[in-house]
């Protein structure tokens, strides 16, 4: 189940890419460029992984860290309990893991004011 205040327009989930939110569901692209409605308690998270972070352009740089091509200063570190953003040797979310690509699209938003991308096959 996704908490229908955790998403934003892009974000991708498993199997789909959100372009409209509504109140109980939302309208989202699946791969064929099918539009169809879902229940934000039948959605699914898509989980952080290696190939996930490939997919949003990071490159693995040793020791538990990723680095981005993209032109940022942000690296992720990971962790027992998930995922933390560095910017500077410093910390950004130190309290709160990040778990899931829509958590880590939203942070490198509200941290850059970029998209991140993940190229799996659905278009927005």
């Amino acid at each position: 189940m996704i908490n229908r205040l955790e998403l934003r327009l892009g974000n991708q989930l498993q199997n789909l890419r959100v372009i409209e939110l509504l109140r109980d569901h939302m309208v989202a692209r699946v791969i064929g460029d099918q539009e169809v409605e879902v229940r934000y308690e039948d959605a699914e998270a898509f989980h952080i992984s290696r190939e996930v972070l490939e997919m949003c352009g990071f490159v693995f740089r040793g020791d538990s860290v990723w680095g981005s091509h993209h032109q940022s200063p942000l690296w992720l570190n990971f962790e027992t309990n998930g995922w933390y953003i560095r910017m500077d040797n410093a910390y950004v979310n130190r309290s709160h893991p990040i778990r899931t690509l829509h958590h880590l699209q939203n942070a490198w938003f509200d941290l850059t004011g970029q998209e991140l991308r993940f190229e799996s096959g659905v278009e927005a």
